[in-house]
């Protein structure tokens, strides 16, 4: 059974697909066209028959995006309904055609680029989308294939049937330094706060969060609650802490912090774990993770399906944030030589009052180049969305834009790069073409957009065409995102039972357990106290 069979079922609507598809498939089988180029197509301008299929011109010719930017930053830009998200998925499944090795003969076939993608979806359409067609896939492939694709993906996914592990520290961002990790994780988690941290408990925050990023410790409230009010348990869990400063900050914790500020800071972090989805996600320790999901080579393709279905929706969000800095900030150690794409969805929502994840992708944007990272961002009103100075910088470093109906604003962006042909431009002068131009790309049919690649004119396109599963039956699509878990996603997957019994197992351990030995006297450590004392006098804590 073939792809678009197992998702539709309905010989009509394959028989419009193709129909669709018809001047594409003469065009790339060499037979005569069955419309006339009435000027030079746009296709000469993208020569490269080795990039990744990204749309067809008027006369049915396939554009490939040149594959020296494919892993350069892109925007795909659109208001709602215009087929952004469309073109989007499209791309995502011939990376999977492709890393697979198997066609589904939907999409032209191309060389495997070797590119990895992470693709973190806050609103979950799109990566759930990406699952019901990938089962789709996996059903129809030979055995072979579905054993590729098996190991191809990892998935984040907020679920109560199964835990996504989603570990603070312990992860691959372990080469960069605590205290990034640690005000990163701070930064983040007081924009999704319900309340307004006080500056000296968020100080304590990230000064525990560092000694958790050193000794790679997951979140636990049990271990935080001994941590901040059993000094000889601190002591002895400080003796594995290698920053001495850190270690003189903790000895004299007592004496430096008010109770009340200790009180504030463990009755944030019961708040944070307060959800079962979040507990047990940031809660599983990293050894127990390899343990239970067994060891395998690198995932190809990460699915971040961060959609509140079980999570008030500021959680769900703080967990898509905390999930992007993290792949921006692994990309800062990952190998250069392994091309990669980092695609956001919904980015209006993902920096909407968050001005730590603006600060990291404004660096990103201008840093990850050099570690084979491209970042593709896919949003509606970018201009009102984000804030401006990130917009400007977002436009600066983007070396591709794919421009779906989309407002004025946005429209301008790619006029001045237009074709003098283009038959949008309409007018005596420069001013009633830009008009004219702006008013053609707020009515742009669903799937037409404007390709602009730096260096090129901007191009008119369309889609290329991606069978959906029949949207009068969503069951088909919850089904199909099913098959996909049970299938692929089980890989990533950790029950919530098994997860329940590490976490308790790793508390008996090291919690209530003797795998932190016994420290050896220090003396108490005094210098720092005078220092101190008028900071903490002015906090709103409370007195100790």
């Amino acid at each position: 059974m073939g792809l678009l069979s197992f998702l539709t079922g309905n010989d009509a609507d394959r028989r419009a697909y193709e129909r669709a598809r018809f001047r594409w498939r003469s065009t790339r089988e060499g037979k005569a066209r069955s419309t006339p180029v009435e000027r030079p197509s746009v296709a000469r301008h993208f020569p490269d028959r080795t990039g990744i299929p990204i749309g067809l011109t008027a006369d049915g010719e396939v554009v490939r995006l040149p594959s020296a930017v494919e892993t350069r930053h892109g925007i795909i830009a659109g208001s709602s309904g215009s087929g952004k998200s469309s073109f989007a998925l499209g791309v995502v499944l011939q990376l999977i055609d492709a890393a697979c090795g198997w066609t589904t003969t939907v999409f032209p076939a191309f060389p495997d680029p070797g590119t990895s993608l992470e693709l973190i979806d806050p609103k979950g359409e799109l990566a759930t989308l990406v699952m019901a067609l990938t089962a789709a896939i996996y059903d129809a492939a030979p055995e072979a294939v579905q054993e590729r694709l098996t190991g191809l993906f990892r998935l984040f996914d907020l679920t109560v049937d199964g835990v996504t592990p989603m570990p603070l520290f312990g992860t691959a961002t372990d080469a960069l330094p605590p205290a990034y990790r640690a005000d990163l994780r701070v930064q983040v988690e007081d924009e999704g706060a319900d309340h307004r941290a006080t500056e000296l408990s968020r100080y304590v925050r990230a000064q525990y969060y560092k000694v958790l990023a050193h000794l790679g410790y997951p979140l636990n409230y049990a271990f935080s609650l001994r941590f901040f009010t059993d000094p000889l348990f601190r002591a002895r869990v400080l003796e594995r802490v290698p920053e001495r400063d850190l270690r003189l900050y903790w000895g004299n914790f007592d004496q430096l912090v008010p109770r009340a500020t200790a009180a504030a800071v463990l009755r944030f972090l019961h708040r944070r774990i307060g959800d079962k989805v979040i507990r047990l996600g940031i809660g599983l320790p990293k050894e127990d993770e390899a343990r239970l999901l067994g060891s395998r080579p690198p995932a190809r393709i990460t699915l971040g399906n961060f959609a509140a279905r079980t999570l008030p929706a500021a959680r769900a969000m703080e967990q898509a944030r905390l999930r992007t800095t993290d792949a921006c900030a692994e990309a800062v150690i990952r190998a250069a030589a392994t091309p990669g794409q980092l695609v956001v969805d919904e980015v209006g929502m993902l920096f909407h009052r968050s001005m730590a994840l603006q600060d990291v992708f404004a660096l990103a944007s201008r840093t990850l180049r050099s570690a084979g990272l491209g970042l593709t961002l896919i949003g509606q009103d970018f201009e009102t969305a984000v804030p401006g100075d990130l917009v400007t910088t977002l436009k600066l470093n983007a070396v591709w834009t794919a421009l779906f109906r989309s407002d004025a604003t946005e429209g301008s962006w790619v006029y001045p790069f237009v074709e003098t042909d283009d038959p949008a431009l309409v007018g005596a002068t420069d001013a009633e073409r830009k008009r004219n131009f702006l008013r053609h790309v707020q009515v742009l049919p669903t799937r037409r957009f404007y390709l602009h690649v730096k260096g090129l004119p901007a191009v008119p396109l369309t889609a290329l065409p991606v069978p959906y599963p029949d949207p009068a039956t969503p069951e088909r699509l919850m089904e199909l995102r099913e098959r996909f878990l049970a299938t692929i996603g089980k890989r990533s997957i950790v029950s919530v039972a098994d997860a329940e019994a590490a976490i308790e197992a790793w508390e008996a351990r090291v919690v209530a357990g003797s795998e932190i030995a016994p420290a050896e006297p220090r003396g108490r450590v005094v210098s720092m106290d005078d220092a101190f004392r008028d900071l903490d006098e002015e906090g709103s804590d409370g007195p100790r």
